[in-house]
């Protein structure tokens, strides 16, 4: 009888088949005896696993009272309820350093939702520690004390989102940068064109992207992209024009048509490292790069953001807006509407004119 095959999962995004009997979540080997693996292992997609696992380390940082501290080696048996509420109220006032171009290095406050994150990956973790009977004695919780846990609730209110459609100048910035650079240039210009018209002509999350491959996920002769998204989900977005020709562009001028990665990073020298797949950080990279003129650091959602926010200034009907940014729900999308700002904005200057007229 063969082997059994396993999913290893790398650093870099990428996942691959292996006959080695074990399974890696990020940087870590599962261990079905550690509460930690078994909470990552539930995680649809490599980046939640790579995301909630930060923040577990962050709880062992401070739990161990050490910097190398890390979520496997915490003895989940001695957490108690006040140590998760002392933990809730130290994020609460934890400063954080802000990197604007430009500007002095300043300190801000965790948002509610990171604080919230940071918590709930902790409660996930003790369940696992709690309800599983292979974790080993040492990481086991007492169910009462589980329960006690769970009293804490999470912290309430609503803050307005960070990120928002691009400006026709910040656009600008992007598009004009795709043409300089002299030859050395030549393929990241086209690599990046291509890159940014994708996210920004069909609202892909950084993630989408980077795991997107060719052919499979490039369809109808480049008029539409294929998607695997939050939950596992599957979804078909068109593209116009305009993204299908730097797509094509990228292939034929720089890629090649051979199956595996989409994107792949390039050297220093323009060179296209095609046994590499690109990863969220390197297009995270690419966008510094591309808007290092501009005050404001640019991320990849804020394209998202710019495409949501234009369909639904279009006259999109707010679910078929949904629909191609991949949301489970409406409420979601609604996030991206601005157009009750611009009747608040235009209420308040009825009213002036009207204070004139008196």
């Amino acid at each position: 009888m063969p082997a059994s095959t396993d999913v290893v999962i790398h650093g870099d995004g990428s996942s691959r088949r292996a006959r080695s009997g074990k399974i890696l979540l990020g940087d870590i080997r599962y261990d079905p005896t550690d509460p930690v693996c078994l909470y990552l292992a539930d995680l649809t997609s490599e980046e939640s696993q790579r995301t909630m696992y930060r923040c577990l380390r962050q709880f062992a940082r401070w739990f161990c009272d050490h910097d190398e501290a890390l979520p496997e080696y915490v003895h989940w048996r001695e957490v108690r309820h006040a140590d998760v509420l002392e933990y809730q109220l130290y994020l609460q006032y934890k400063p954080v350093p802000t990197e604007t171009p430009g500007a002095t290095p300043t300190t801000k406050a965790l948002s509610l939702a990171t604080q919230n994150l940071y918590v709930i990956a902790v409660r996930n973790v003790l369940k696992k520690a709690c309800r599983i009977s292979s974790v080993v004695p040492h990481k086991r919780i007492d169910a009462q004390v589980y329960q006690e846990i769970c009293e804490i609730k999470l912290r309430a209110g609503k803050r307005l989102a960070k990120t928002r459609a691009l400006t026709d100048t910040e656009f600008d910035v992007f598009w004009d940068s795709f043409t300089q650079g002299g030859r050395q240039q030549h393929n990241k210009n086209i690599r990046d064109r291509a890159l940014f018209l994708v996210m920004i002509g069909a609202g892909l999350r950084v993630n989408e992207l980077v795991t997107m491959d060719w052919p499979n996920n490039v369809i109808d002769n480049f008029g539409t992209i294929r998607i695997i998204g939050k939950g596992n989900k599957e979804r078909e977005v068109p593209l116009n024009a305009d993204v299908a020709s730097a797509l094509r562009d990228y292939i034929e001028q720089l890629r090649g048509d051979g199956p595996g990665p989409l994107w792949h990073p390039i050297s220093k020298a323009g060179q296209l490292d095609a046994g590499r797949r690109l990863t969220p950080g390197g297009v995270r990279k690419m966008m510094r790069f591309r808007g290092c003129e501009l005050t404001e650091v640019i991320t990849p959602h804020y394209l998202r953001k710019t495409f949501g926010t234009r369909l639904l200034q279009h006259g999109v009907d707010i679910f078929t807006a949904q629909e191609l940014l991949g949301h489970a729900s409406a409420d979601t999308t609604k996030i991206y509407d601005t157009r009750g700002k611009e009747r608040k904005i235009e209420a308040v200057n009825v009213l002036v004119r009207k204070t004139k007229t008196l």
